[in-house]
Formats: structure tokens, sequence, C-alpha cells
């Protein structure tokens, strides 16, 4: 069975009078992945991170969300929030979220993620 790996990487700018939200998509408009290979979860997700941006998950501290298996494919997704402009993007591009058509299986996520950075859970 294949494992994807998906981080849905949230960007917030908290300055604004209403917190607005991008969100990063690849140069093909889909959430940034790799399959999971002979490396640990941990370097698959910073593999992401090194290809995207220049966040490392050591700061981004990325959350599962969520693990959906549909015939021979896995997807686990997970999710962080950084506060708008410092990701530092190396492919892909924020797009606000309201200009965004997402899968369900995203969407459910970015709707009920925390209002803000500080309130971001952290695991460590």
């Amino acid at each position: 069975m294949k494992i994807k790996v998906s981080l849905l990487i949230l960007e917030i700018d908290e300055n604004a009078s209403i917190p607005q939200f991008n969100v990063l998509m690849t140069d093909e408009n889909s959430i940034p992945n790799k399959f999971l290979t002979t490396k640990s979860l941990e370097q698959t997700i910073q593999e992401i991170y090194d290809e995207f941006t220049h966040l490392k998950a050591s700061y981004a501290n990325p959350v599962l969300c969520d693990f959906k298996v549909e015939s021979l494919q896995a997807e686990v997704l997970y999710m962080t929030t950084v506060p708008h402009g410092i990701s530092g993007v190396k492919k892909g591009r924020f797009i606000p979220h309201g200009s965004l058509e997402l899968k369900k299986f995203y969407e459910r996520h970015i709707i009920e993620r925390p209002r803000s950075v500080s309130q971001q859970p952290t695991y460590r």
C-alpha cells in the first residue's frame, strides 16, 4: 500500500482587522505532499518543508489531522499554521482561502483550525 503524506500549511495575517489566512498550494494546485518511502515520517515531512518553504518542522510543528484509505493508497494529513511572511516560499504559492475550491477532506480541517497562531497546539 502506498502512503501519501500531505502537509496543509496555513499562513495567518493576525494584524488584519479580521484575521486572514492563505493556503500553500503547489504549482499544480494541490496540497504539498510526498509518498512515504524508506525514510521516516519526520524526514518525509521535513522534505516537504524543504521543497516548498524555508520552514523547519521543529518550528512549524505539524499536527496530525486525518487519515484516509482509498483502494491501495492511504493519505495522512498534517497541518501547521504560521504567521504571515515567515515561510519563505521556494515553490508553489500562498492563495487566499476564500478563493480556493478544496476537497472536503482538506476543507474540514481548515474550518476547524485554531483562529490564531498562539492557539496552535504543540506536542513536544
